[in-house]
């Protein structure tokens, strides 16, 4: 059921627009046809629900998504135009009074987006295959792999992502089967893959500094000692290319497999 209650997007409410859509909370955009289809065939579908030849727009199109992911997402969409007017000028001043200004919409910046706030946009960017917002989020989502490993592989599995899949599934071995069951809760197929994964790859670890701290490697032995002293609970990952150089398991190696199949 559309919310009850609207408001309009500030940064969305061109005199020219000829389609709205409305956010899940209640915020209205309006925007322009063309950009839309341009950068989206899921979109232009969107945009033929309402009707094409209106006078005014409104017709009103719901999507299941916030205001703010919306914004982020129509954001990149009018950065990638080269049809939106990018200020006012081309408005006769005897219309100003009636129009409100074009201005220049230029991509967000993501660096310092909260990760839940960054996952919803990817995953919007999938659903409606903006191809400017999916190429901005992948790099930042390899970056949130870091320190939200397991949500970013729930991710990367269910988008076939498989490099990002692999990061993640790698970063998140420092993490307690606890803290997976919780967020994997809900994908009991997912959540089995990791605990076969996470059972080899610490398997592959114990036998990698093993092998390593044997007396015929007596020039390894302060690489093992800060392994084993690793405060991240995964030195594969904390000294890859110091275990890759020593002959022990590197990122490229045998790590137990691949967490890829989910």
């Amino acid at each position: 059921m559309p919310p009850t209650t609207t408001t309009t997007s500030p940064r969305f409410n061109s005199s020219s627009a000829d389609l709205t859509i409305r956010s899940s909370d209640g915020v209205l955009f309006h925007l322009h046809r063309s950009i839309l289809q341009s950068a989206s065939a899921v979109f232009a579908d969107a945009a033929a629900l309402a009707h094409p030849n209106i006078a005014d727009i409104d017709d009103i199109v719901d999507l299941t998504e916030p205001a703010d992911i919306l914004d982020l997402l129509f954001r990149f969409v009018y950065a990638a135009s080269s049809s939106f007017p990018s200020s006012a000028s081309s408005s006769s001043s005897s219309h100003s009074h009636h129009q409100q200004e074009e201005v220049e919409i230029t991509a967000p910046d993501l660096s310092s987006l909260p990760f839940p706030t960054l996952s919803a946009l990817a995953e919007c960017a999938h659903k409606y295959i903006v191809y400017p917002a999916l190429t901005a989020c992948t790099p930042h989502m390899h970056s949130a792999a870091q320190t939200h490993p397991v949500p970013v592989l729930l991710f990367a599995l269910r988008h076939r992502h498989i490099p990002l899949a692999n990061e993640a599934a790698a970063q998140s071995m420092r993490f307690s089967p606890t803290h997976a069951r919780a967020v994997l809760a809900a994908h009991p197929h997912v959540l089995r893959d990791w605990e076969d994964y996470h059972d080899r790859w610490h398997l592959a670890t114990a036998q990698s500094l093993a092998y390593l701290a044997s007396p015929t490697f007596p020039q390894h032995a302060a690489l093992v000692a800060r392994c084993l002293a690793d405060p991240a609970g995964n030195p594969i990952c904390t000294y890859a290319g110091e275990l890759d150089r020593a002959g022990g398991v590197g990122p490229e190696g045998e790590r137990g497999g691949e967490v890829c199949g989910g």
